[in-house]
């Protein structure tokens, strides 16, 4: 009927939407109709007010455009109180095209209801772009913490990407006798400053209403204190640390310094630590690497991983490495490879000094001095322990690992032992495209490596060698640089004997 577009079918198919006792007829006559350019309001209506949430879902849809006409809207509004999720669903997303306050008062209805629903979720933050400040308001002032969490924070971090100074200052309006305990208020410093950060700002300073203005800077001050109170709650403080990184590092760069003192505890350092890496100022480098030789080896790792994920920190990492203040050794792989293909010649230059350039390696050499082990009969035993102490952190085996940020190695069971051998020494041999690393610079002078998980049009999923997924916006991307390499650094051999990797491959390839 569509495709012949034949208008006597007109009738016929608006007798079918009020009188079929089928659904599914319903259904397809509403749909034919709209292809013949024939669905008017009275089946519009009669639609919207089916039995069947099917047909009352597909109407939503096809009332979306109509929404001006009062009879239309009056229909949709009481469909966001429906019964069935499938039927809100689609409410949010038509209620957004209307600017007609019981729209906005509906959509609200939805949040509160349905907030914790991430596909409602995406359907409300897609309806509220201009309106997300008055939605953010009213959650914040009667939307239950566990049921309105997330969207609380996507909200906050969309509004504070756009940095509207009036908007920003209502909704911390509806925050009036809230403390750091409380967990809304948690989910929302933490998405508006991270929006905040996305668009070069920090929570203070900005020009926001005098009420507003004073509630932050309480928050923020409340933060400093607590996080250098010996005498709190490890868990809050460690919340308020994390807060410190949406303040000015003028502000607190003393304050998170301190903690990295010797006594405190090694939560309280990393988490001093991961904030400190959140500010691209130069001063973060001395805070970094001057308390180095009082650290434990987890916190040293966390200076070294914040070092080299800012462009800008890799010269002053080096230079460390030089002085004989870091050692060069406990640079990850993955790291050094990057640093040795630095776009700064000076970088380049030392890194070539004190790293050994995997795609200079003997892996021939090296391939032919752990041949032997495919003449000894390995021990599985012993090799689940070289799995759990060198492969964990980026594979599976079946159901031993919970990280893929490499194949699951229970696929290469298959394999002969000098595949798995060569494979594993030669990372780069092959590599499936989904396993190569790329290095991804963000305008803020932060560089992240891993391989592209996801992508879409306005953002990108990395998987970071250890394990750790980081989503970043398109818009925040300075430039992406792809390696041609696995994610699996060479160098292998610096972590397991020729008689590991035995016991290695015999664990591998166990049925």
């Amino acid at each position: 009927l569509f495709e012949r577009q034949d208008p006597a079918a007109v009738p016929l198919l608006k007798n079918l939407v009020h009188q079929s006792p089928s659904a599914l007829a319903r259904l397809h006559a509403l749909w034919t109709l709209h292809g013949l350019d024939a669905l008017e309001k009275n089946e519009r209506l009669a639609a919207l007010r089916d039995a069947s949430p099917g047909v009352r879902e597909n109407a939503i849809r096809l009332a979306e455009p109509h929404l001006q006409d009062p009879d239309i809207l009056e229909a949709v509004l009481p469909l966001a109180d429906a019964p069935e999720a499938r039927v809100r669903f689609q409410a949010a997303f038509t209620l957004g095209e209307s600017d007609d306050p019981r729209a906005f008062a509906a959509l609200t209805r939805i949040a509160l209801r349905d907030g914790a629903d991430p596909w409602i979720r995406s359907a409300l933050l897609s309806s509220t772009a201009e309106t997300g400040g008055a939605l953010l308001a009213a959650l914040l002032r009667g939307g239950d913490a566990a049921d309105t969490a997330e969207l609380i924070r996507e909200l906050s971090q969309t509004i504070g990407i756009r940095n509207d100074s009036d908007e920003i200052s209502g909704v911390f309006a509806a925050l009036q006798d809230r403390d750091l305990d409380d967990p809304v208020l948690r989910e929302f410093l933490f998405g508006i400053g991270d929006g905040l950060r996305r668009s070069g700002k920090s929570l203070r300073g900005q020009p926001y209403s005098a009420g507003a203005a004073r509630v932050i800077a309480t928050l923020l001050d409340e933060a400093r204190h607590r996080a250098a109170a010996p005498s709190s709650d490890a868990g809050k403080r460690i919340f308020a640390i994390r807060l410190l990184a949406f303040d000015e590092f003028a502000t607190v760069a003393d304050t998170l310094s301190g903690l990295l003192g010797s006594g405190e505890t090694q939560d309280i350092k990393i988490a001093a630590v991961q904030t400190l890496d959140r500010f691209s100022d130069a001063g973060v480098v001395p805070r970094l690497l001057d308390p180095w030789t009082a650290q434990t080896p987890a916190v040293r790792s966390e200076i070294i991983t914040a070092m080299t994920r800012v462009a800008a920190r890799a010269l002053p990492l080096l230079q460390a490495i030089e002085a004989d203040i870091i050692p060069a050794h406990q640079v990850p792989f993955a790291q050094r490879r990057f640093l040795t293909r630095h776009r700064d010649e000076q970088v380049k230059e030392l890194a070539a000094k004190h790293f050994t350039d995997p795609a200079r390696s003997p892996r021939r050499e090296i391939i032919q001095t752990y041949l032997p082990a495919l003449e000894t009969p390995g021990d599985p035993v012993k090799g689940k322990a070289v799995f759990e102490a060198t492969c964990i952190i980026c594979h599976r085996a079946g159901d031993l690992g919970d990280r893929e940020v490499g194949p699951n190695l229970a696929n290469i069971r298959s394999w002969s032992p000098e595949q798995i051998l060569i494979n594993t020494l030669d990372p780069n041999r092959e590599v499936a495209a989904n396993f190569l690393a790329y290095q991804v610079e963000d305008k803020n002078g932060r560089v992240l490596y891993g391989m592209i998980a996801e992508e879409s049009e306005s953002a990108l999923q990395l998987i970071q060698a250890d394990g750790i997924a980081e989503n970043v916006l398109r818009r925040d991307i300075a430039g992406i640089r792809g390696s041609g390499l696995s994610l699996m650094p060479d160098g292998f051999e610096a972590a397991i004997s020729p008689e590991s990797m035995a016991d290695l491959i015999a664990f591998l390839r166990e049925d």
